[in-house]
């Protein structure tokens, strides 16, 4: 995980991010002289120089979660797992308490830092490495993690903020809810392998290590139909076919035909919409491209 970003270049929600995460660090008996930020988007991730630890801070995502320390819990205990079965992740920091962590009101957690490379994944490697990690978590208990899929929390806390702060009308707003009403009833009525999922499982998640492909941002997991993950997966590569078969090999499995990931594909872009105009209420730069995410998905057939 290493990135150009400078703790000079930060705005005031990073700021305070990353003095809250020094300071948890020098709890913990961590020295920290020399942090870089390597990131400064939904979390602020920091790697705590000269330790080993990157720690990671839900800055704007927090915004949008009632309890984001829950959140972090679900991610560090489903990739600690998956660690343990020698699955392809990026582990929780071992020689200090991963957390979660509350500071200033923020919440954050520890994990190992990893030198990566700038490569991104071809589909057959995404593919066979999310198998991987499905392999992994075979065995993780099912009432360890909510039985509905995160993304429709994801949707309904990301209204519930939007409607909050006032960013969208009224009609807007319900005609996205009454959207999301008619895609849960769509997603009950689909089978699917039941199992953990990573809940964001697309190229730019998967980071190449000295040790091969590694999983990470791994906050929206949950226990649901694995077919999610598949789903997000094909709706971010070039060839969804490989992806899939590379999965299937691995998992020794018939591929899944794409047209049975529509209704997960579909509630994920609503999930991004929702995402989006979210963003957009911290960011400016956002603000066209939501509405112009937004304007073709309520031109979309319900």
């Amino acid at each position: 995980m290493n990135g150009p970003s400078s703790s000079e270049a930060l705005d005031a929600v990073g700021r305070g991010g990353l003095a809250a995460a020094i300071e948890v660090a020098q709890e913990l008996g961590l020295e920290v002289d020399r942090p870089q930020v390597l990131s400064n988007e939904q979390n602020l991730l920091v790697h705590l120089r000269p330790s080993s630890v990157v720690a990671r801070v839900a800055t704007r995502i927090a915004r949008s979660r009632p309890d984001p320390a829950a959140w972090l819990a679900s991610e560090v205990a489903v990739a600690a797992h998956a660690a343990r079965n020698g699955g392809p992740v990026v582990p929780p920091a071992g020689r200090v308490d991963p957390g979660p962590h509350t500071k200033s009101g923020l919440v954050m957690t520890l994990w190992a830092y990893v030198e990566t490379m700038p490569q991104l994944a071809t589909e057959a490697e995404v593919g066979e490495s999310l198998a991987q990690l499905h392999l992994s978590l075979r065995d993780f208990p099912s009432d360890g993690l909510p039985d509905r899929l995160p993304v429709h929390a994801q949707i309904e806390n990301r209204l519930a903020a939007l409607q909050r702060e006032a960013v969208s009308d009224v009609d807007t707003l319900e005609e996205l809810k009454d959207r999301h009403a008619a895609l849960s009833r769509e997603l009950g009525g689909v089978d699917g392998t039941p199992g953990v999922i990573h809940g964001d499982a697309h190229p730019w998640n998967l980071l190449r290590t000295a040790a091969g492909w590694r999983w990470v941002d791994l906050e929206e997991t949950g226990f649901g139909p694995q077919e999610f993950d598949l789903a997000v997966l094909a709706s971010k590569v070039e060839d969804p076919e490989a992806a899939l078969a590379a999965y299937a090999s691995v998992m020794r499995c018939p591929a899944v035909p794409a047209e049975q990931l529509v209704p997960f594909q579909r509630v994920r872009e609503l999930e991004s919409v929702v995402w989006e105009l979210g963003m957009a209420v911290m960011d400016a730069s956002y603000s066209e491209g939501a509405q112009d995410r937004l304007q073709r998905l309520l031109r979309t057939v319900p």
